[in-house]
């Protein structure tokens, strides 16, 4: 991803109120007690836990969980660009 792209997203991440960026350890716990409506997230397994706290998860694909069944609000993309893309129509 080009540096002005990456600066557009966290453009529009920062300004969109409806979704906030988190890294922490306890993400489900800080999730659901904060409300968070869109994850991005890389382990499909957490992904799937994230899909019953979230509106919409993120899930960065990777070539070891491609076959995994996921819940309809889990969103894969495969770089950042993409989800830029996906962001842009969900905000």
């Amino acid at each position: 991803m080009s540096s002005r792209a990456m600066c557009a997203l966290l453009s529009l991440l920062k300004k969109s109120a409806k979704l906030n960026l988190l890294h922490f350890r306890n993400r489900f716990y800080i999730s659901r007690k904060k409300k968070i409506r869109f994850f991005v997230e890389d382990d499909a397994d957490k992904a799937n836990k994230l899909a019953y706290i979230c509106d919409i998860v993120f899930l960065m694909r990777q070539p070891y969980d491609k076959n995994q069944k996921l819940p309809n609000n889990v969103v894969r993309v495969g770089s950042w660009d993409e989800l830029y893309r996906q962001v842009r129509k969900y905000c």
